[in-house]
């Protein structure tokens, strides 16, 4: 299946559920409901120098197949890929395509994407073992996310600036060394002011054509 995938990241709160959700709705794209946040770990935990023997990559695909994420999203049981599937496989991104293909393939949907915000700072990682990989970033004014931040959690807002700041620049560090075709930037302000325009650079920049179901969100912002 290996077909870009696209992962949108950025700080909690700054509208990555929206857009991967209105994205999702796309004919030709599945966009993958949980927050995985395992894929850094397992990157370092299987590499690709391992995988070339069959019980490595079926203990990748056991770890993820029973972490949280999938688990809710296969009726709160693990996916198994079956030893037929696995030795048809012979990399890290191989294996994990595959998982997420599955769900992907239910949906008569022929490429995935993942939305977990923390991926912000793991880019470089994802970027090398996903080299077809794209990343769009979505941002969102500090202010406002410090706002939410004290609103859901009680976290001071000084302190969220600071890490909005240094989540942000990390981001943009690695977005450039990837470049314009890999790394896609995208401001939450900006995208709820003109649904419309962004949405067509998004599908653009994802190598989508354009589709108005795209234009539909649960979240009244996006089409106000």
């Amino acid at each position: 299946m290996i077909k870009d995938q696209i992962f949108i990241v950025g700080i909690n709160g700054s509208g990555t559920t929206m857009l991967a959700e209105a994205l999702g709705r796309h004919p030709e794209l599945y966009m993958f409901p949980q927050e995985t946040r395992v894929l850094p770990y397992l990157v370092h935990r299987y590499p690709d120098s391992i995988l070339h023997d069959l019980s490595a990559r079926r203990a990748l695909a056991g770890a993820l197949g029973r972490s949280r994420a999938f688990w809710r999203c296969n009726g709160n049981q693990p996916l198994v890929l079956s030893d037929e599937v696995l030795v048809a496989l012979d990399d890290f991104s191989s294996v994990v395509d595959a998982m997420y293909g599955h769900f992907a393939q239910l949906e008569g949907k022929q490429r995935w994407g993942d939305k977990s915000p923390m991926y912000l700072q793991h880019i470089d990682v994802l970027a090398q073992v996903f080299p077809n990989a794209r990343f769009i970033h979505i941002y969102r004014d500090g202010r406002d996310s410090a706002q939410s931040f004290h609103r859901r959690w009680k976290q001071s807002p000084s302190r969220t600036i600071f890490r909005w700041k240094k989540a942000i620049a990390l981001g943009r560090e690695q977005g450039k060394r990837l470049g314009v075709t890999r790394y896609f930037e995208l401001s939450y302000e900006d995208l709820t002011a003109d649904p419309e325009n962004w949405m067509r650079r998004v599908c653009t920049f994802v190598g989508l054509d354009f589709c108005p179901t795209v234009l539909s969100s649960s979240m009244q912002y996006m089409d106000e």
